[in-house]
């Protein structure tokens, strides 16, 4: 078996100077976490409005209106980052069975003759933990950073965003002090365990919903925010969180393949935020932050994303076939809802307007009428696949089962 007690342990030095470097920023992740236990209410892990000027904003609206115009005059909006199953996937030691860590210290060793920025698969002692950051990712953050400015916010502990902070960002270039840490309670791999933990905007980031951007893996987290959110599908590259969601099937580490860096869920995404950047400040440049509120809601970032969405299945109708429960009412259905955001038009019947039948089985009334009408038969994959994309998937790739 490879000799490997922490793969990190060669560039502690150089993490431990980094960390600190990030440190003499206004506050740190660890300088939160002891702001949180000094005070009842305090918020666990980082907030925006610990910073000085910040604070100071929250008290003047005034003040809070340079902030974002200091944000908009960088010509950049805020990207907000989810974590685990996001940027990385991390399982706890303790999840991880005997032949697993085996192959995994494999896997790192092999790892160790490349330079320190390209390697993926860390061993972190410090939190017991394996983390596998999600191909593409450094690329992405570089690019990012150029249209945003940078956020982490977390449900996880401060111990844990601190640990990945240093992988995806060392020196502290991207992120610096925009770090939110809830700190709440942990699972298998430090995220909330045995129930759904919702995240605010107004918990760190308060006055900039109309330029901020979030990105995460569940929307369900994000019920006051749903229009700020873009969901990217969800990188499990563990045994370990594959079965915490109860899924089926084998994970990425078993199946010993990942996702392509250049063309994989990061970069697609990049692609989408890149374009609502210019959507953006295409808008503004007609009409300016210091107009009136209805030509500013023009250029709201809420509102550009859902005009976008809504071209990415514009001109689709749609009818689902056993896949809505017949007891429950259909426009409540979360495909159904899923497909009206992103401009589709749903019904219950077919006709002469209907261009895909969505089914979990081949053989139904609808879909026979649609292979009879030459329409499309697709399964909800399709349909989840085009909306995670934010554009329409080949028809032919998602087949109904027979």
């Amino acid at each position: 078996m490879p000799q490997i007690q922490d793969l990190e342990a060669e560039d502690e030095d150089e993490q431990q100077a980094a960390k600190r470097a990030r440190q003499q920023g206004p506050v740190s992740v660890a300088a939160a976490a002891s702001a949180a236990g000094a005070g009842a209410g305090a918020a666990n892990g980082l907030s925006l409005a610990e910073l000085p000027e910040v604070a100071a904003a929250m008290h003047n609206p005034g003040q809070l209106q340079v902030v974002l115009q200091k944000l908009l005059g960088s010509h950049r909006l805020c990207l907000v980052l989810d974590l685990d199953h996001t940027l990385v996937n991390s399982a706890k030691f303790s999840e991880v069975d005997a032949d697993w860590e085996y192959r995994l210290e494999q896997l790192a060793a092999e790892q160790l003759s490349r330079p320190k920025e390209s390697r993926d698969l860390h061993r972190l002692a410090r939190v017991a933990m394996w983390t596998k950051l999600r191909p593409g990712v450094r690329e992405f953050l570089r690019r990012a950073a150029e249209r945003f400015e940078l956020w982490i916010y977390t449900a996880g502990s401060t111990a844990y965003a601190d640990a990945m902070v240093e992988l995806l960002d060392p020196t502290g270039h991207y992120f610096g002090s925009r770090v939110i840490a809830q700190g709440v309670p942990s699972g298998p791999d430090d995220s909330p365990a045995d129930a759904v933990v919702f995240k605010r905007l107004m918990q760190g980031l308060e006055g900039r919903e109309p330029v901020v951007l979030i990105v995460d893996d569940s929307s369900a987290v994000w019920p006051n925010d749903r229009r700020n959110l873009f969901v990217v599908e969800r990188y499990i590259y563990f045994p370990s969180s594959r079965r915490r969601f109860g899924m089926q099937g084998k994970s990425l580490l078993e199946i010993e393949r990942d996702e392509c860096p250049s063309r994989g869920m990061l970069m697609t995404a990049l692609r989408v935020f890149e374009q609502l950047h210019g959507l953006v400040f295409a808008r503004m440049r007609a009409a300016p932050p210091a107009a009136t509120p209805d030509a500013a809601a023009g250029w709201d970032i809420r509102n550009v994303m859902a005009a976008e969405k809504r071209q990415v299945l514009s001109g689709v109708h749609l009818v689902f076939s056993r896949v809505i429960p017949l007891e429950s009412n259909p426009r409540q259905h979360p495909l159904w809802q899923l497909a009206e955001q992103f401009g589709a038009t749903c019904g219950e019947q077919c006709n002469e307007t209907t261009t895909h039948v969505v089914a979990t089985h081949g053989g139904t009334e609808k879909v026979m009428w649609a292979k009879q009408n030459n329409k499309h038969v697709v399964s909800p994959a399709w349909l989840e696949c085009s909306c995670i994309l934010w554009q329409r998937a080949n028809e032919d790739k998602f087949p109904t089962p027979l």
